[in-house]
C-alpha cells in the first residue's frame, strides 16, 4: 500500500513538473464528481467559469495521511453543460466515485493569458459553430461552449451574448437569473445593449427583484450611448415617474431625441404633449405633424388619433373624409374603438358611402373583441336586416318606438356629432326642449350616451354633454334606463359622467 502511494505521490509531482516547464498558461478550475455513467464522468463546477472542450481533467481521491492524490489515467472535457461539464477518460484509467474532488486545468498553447485579440477570435468562432457561417457547419453545443469560454475571459460582447441566449433558452436551458448576470458582467464593461437588457430586466422583475429606480439608472446608461429603446424608455420614466421624479419637460426631451430618430411609439407620446399641452406649449398643428410621422409607420393609436383631429378639426381643417381613412386604416390593424366608428362611418353615410354591411362587418369585428356597444349596434343592424334606423337602439335592447319626431332630427345630429362644441349645444337643447320625454329620442340619448362615455375624457365641453345625457335619462322617469346609466358609471374614465351617472341611476330606483 505504501508503495502504491508513493507511486502516486511521484505521479503527482512529474504532472506538475510537466506543467510548469511547458509553454501553458490555465485557468485552475473545482468541481466534484456528480456522477459516473460507464467510463463518462459527469462534474459540477464550482463559481462560473468553464473550459474548453479537449481541456485535461484531473481526478482526486482522499488518502488518509496523505490528503489527495489524483487517479491514475487521464481525463479530457468532452462535452459542456449550463452547471455541468462531461470527462471521457484517454486510454487506460482507473474508475472514479462520486463525490471525488476535480481539478480543471482550462488550458491553451501561450506564454500567457491570451491577448483579446485570441479572446475575441474565440467569440467570432462560437457566433459561426452557432450560425453555421463562416464555413462551419452549424453546431450550437460547440458555438455556446466556445462564446462561454470568451465570456469567462471577459469578453463584453461574448458576455451579452450568453445573457441572450440564457434569456431565449438557445443551445442552454433558459434561466432568467443566468442571463441577468451575464448580461451585468457586459453592461459593466459599457455594452450598450446589455445596459439596456439589465434595465428591462429591473424594470420587469426578471431574473432580479423589480427596481424602478436602478431600470432607470441603466436606461440613462444606454440612453447617454444613443440607444433608441433606451432613450424612449427615460421619456417614459419621466413621464410616469418611475424610479425618477415625475418630470414632463424632461419627459419631452427624452421624447423627443427618440422620436427624431424615428421611434413611432415617442413620436405619438410627443404628439399625445403637444396636444395637451404637458412639458411643452400647447399646439394641435405640431401635435399633428408627430402624430402623422407615427401614423407613417403604421401605430395604430396614432392613425385614430388623426382621425379624431380631422373630425374635430384640431390642428387640421375639419374633413370626415380623411377622418373616416384613419378610422379604417387602425381598424385594419385590429384597433377595437376603430373598428366601431369605421363602423359608425359606414351606417350613416360620414366621410363615406352609407353600407349597412360594410357596417355590419366592421362592427362585427369589434363585437368579437368585447366591444358591448358594437355588439348591441350589430344586433339591431341584423334585426332591421340592413334598414338603417339612425338612432338602432336602446341600451336595453329595445327599438325605438316609432320614428324621431322632426323637430328634434337636428338636435340628435348634434348629440351624434364627434365635436364637443356640437355634442354639448346639442344635449343642453334636449334637455330644455319638449322632445327630451320622446321614446325614440330617448332611445338615442342612451345609445349615444353608451358610446361617447369611454371617447374623449379630457375634452371638457365633450363630457359635459354626456353628464346632461345622463341628467335627460334619469329624469325621464323610464326605469327600464336605470342599467344604461349604471353601466356608463363603470365604464368611463370621466369623473365627471360617473358622478352624473351614479346620481341619475339612483334617481330612477
Amino acid at each position: 500500500m505504501t508503495c502504491r502511494h508513493s507511486l502516486r505521490f511521484i505521479f503527482l509531482l512529474v504532472a506538475i513538473l510537466t506543467l510548469m516547464v511547458s509553454s501553458v498558461w490555465s485557468v485552475e478550475l473545482n468541481g466534484r464528481v456528480v456522477s459516473v455513467t460507464g467510463k463518462a464522468v459527469t462534474i459540477k463546477l464550482e463559481g462560473n467559469l468553464n473550459p474548453q472542450i479537449g481541456d485535461p481533467v484531473a481526478i482526486h481521491e482522499p488518502i488518509p495521511g496523505l490528503g489527495t492524490l489524483p487517479l491514475e489515467g487521464e481525463w479530457k472535457v468532452s462535452t459542456i453543460n449550463p452547471k455541468t461539464i462531461i470527462a471521457e477518460p484517454v486510454g487506460q484509467a482507473s474508475q472514479p466515485q462520486e463525490g471525488q474532488i476535480v481539478v480543471v486545468q482550462s488550458a491553451q498553447p501561450s506564454s500567457g493569458a491570451p491577448s483579446q485579440a485570441d479572446v475575441k477570435e474565440t467569440y467570432q468562432r462560437g457566433l459561426n459553430y452557432l450560425k453555421g457561417e463562416q464555413g462551419v457547419e452549424k453546431d450550437v453545443t460547440k458555438g455556446v461552449s466556445l462564446i462561454r469560454n470568451a465570456a469567462s475571459q471577459g469578453n463584453s460582447l461574448a458576455q451579452g451574448q450568453l445573457g441572450y441566449l440564457y434569456s431565449h433558452g438557445i443551445g442552454v436551458v433558459a434561466d432568467d437569473k443566468e442571463s441577468f448576470q451575464w448580461s451585468r458582467k457586459a453592461a459593466m464593461q459599457g455594452h450598450i445593449v446589455s445596459q439596456y437588457n439589465v434595465a428591462a430586466d429591473f424594470y420587469k422583475g426578471r431574473g432580479i427583484a423589480e427596481d424602478k429606480t436602478e431600470a432607470t439608472k441603466w436606461f440613462r446608461k444606454a440612453a447617454n450611448q444613443g440607444h433608441l429603446g433606451a432613450q424612449a424608455s427615460m421619456g417614459r420614466a419621466y413621464y410616469k415617474g418611475y424610479g425618477v421624479s415625475q418630470d414632463y419637460a424632461e419627459a419631452a426631451m427624452w421624447y423627443e431625441k427618440a422620436a427624431q430618430r424615428g421611434d413611432a411609439f415617442s413620436q405619438r407620446r410627443l404628439g399625445l404633449m403637444y396636444a395637451q399641452g404637458e412639458g411643452v406649449p400647447q399646439s394641435s398643428s405640431i401635435a399633428y405633424d408627430w402624430y402623422k410621422k407615427a401614423a407613417g409607420q403604421d401605430d395604430v393609436l396614432s392613425q385614430k388619433q388623426l382621425g379624431f383631429m380631422y373630425w374635430n378639426g384640431k390642428g387640421v381643417p375639419k374633413d370626415k373624409v380623411k377622418s373616416f381613412y384613419w378610422f379604417r386604416k387602425a381598424a385594419r390593424q385590429g384597433e377595437v374603438g376603430a373598428q366601431s366608428l369605421t363602423a359608425m362611418c359606414y351606417q350613416r353615410g360620414t366621410g363615406t358611402a352609407k353600407d349597412i354591411d360594410k357596417a355590419i362587418y366592421w362592427y362585427q369585428k369589434a363585437a368579437a373583441q368585447g366591444d358591448e356597444d358594437a355588439k348591441e349596434e350589430l344586433a339591431t343592424l341584423n334585426a332591421t336586416s340592413g334598414s338603417g334606423l339612425q338612432g338602432s337602439a336602446s341600451s336595453a335592447g329595445r327599438p325605438h318606438s316609432g320614428p324621431i319626431p322632426a323637430g328634434a332630427s337636428q338636435i340628435i345630429s348634434q348629440i351624434q356629432s364627434t365635436d364637443g362644441a356640437s355634442q354639448q349645444r346639442g344635449a343642453k337643447l334636449l334637455a330644455r326642449s319638449a322632445y327630451k320625454s320622446d321614446p325614440a329620442v330617448l332611445a338615442v340619448v342612451a345609445d349615444e350616451l353608451l358610446k361617447g362615455c369611454t371617447l374623449n375624457p379630457r375634452d371638457k365641453r365633450h363630457v359635459d354633454a354626456m353628464a346632461w345625457l345622463c341628467k335627460i335619462l334619469g329624469t325621464s322617469g323610464d326605469k327600464a334606463y336605470q342599467p344604461t346609466l349604471q353601466k356608463v358609471s363603470k365604464t368611463t374614465r370621466s369623473r365627471k359622467i360617473k358622478k352624473f351617472a351614479r346620481k341619475y341611476a339612483a334617481s330612477l330606483r
